[in-house]
């Protein structure tokens, strides 16, 4: 199973989610991180809400970053001109990766996939042990909770 530290968190939010150093931390733990990023004016920014922390091509590139583009334009400079993976989800439901896995609500209880990443889990108590084994991955603000 793959375990994905959302916005660098590792044992819980913080208020250093989504800036670069915190994420390089996660990553030079072992841990895939997913990001949330916005392009602005020929520079990418990670942010949830707005583009708060300018951040290069380079750690975007990472092959164990997964960057949730928060717009359109974003999404497209992503795929086009990083050719990173990326991809787009407003809300909650189900939505295609760029290297074809389905990123998966933890809400969308029973439609989970051997190809689903489940996005945080601890927030649908009724998800089982079994059906976090069955996804190919989880996104969690936890990942010291699962292991390695």
């Amino acid at each position: 199973m793959i375990l994905i530290s959302h916005r660098g968190n590792l044992s819980g939010p913080s208020e250093d989610e989504n800036r670069p150093k915190y994420v390089i931390e996660a990553l030079k733990q072992g841990y895939h991180v997913e990001v949330d990023v916005w392009y602005r004016n020929g520079t990418y920014y990670l942010g949830h809400d707005k583009p708060e922390h300018r951040t290069s091509g380079k750690l975007l590139r990472h092959p164990m970053v997964w960057t949730h583009a928060k717009d359109v334009k974003t999404l497209q400079n992503l795929l086009f001109s990083l050719e990173v993976h990326t991809f787009f989800l407003e809300g909650f439901g189900h939505t295609l990766t760029s290297r074809s896995y389905i990123w998966s609500s933890a809400e969308m209880l029973g439609q989970i996939t051997k190809r689903s990443i489940i996005a945080l889990p601890e927030n649908n108590r009724r998800l089982t042990q079994k059906d976090l084994e069955f996804a190919h991955g989880i996104c969690t603000d936890y990942v010291y909770k699962y292991g390695r």
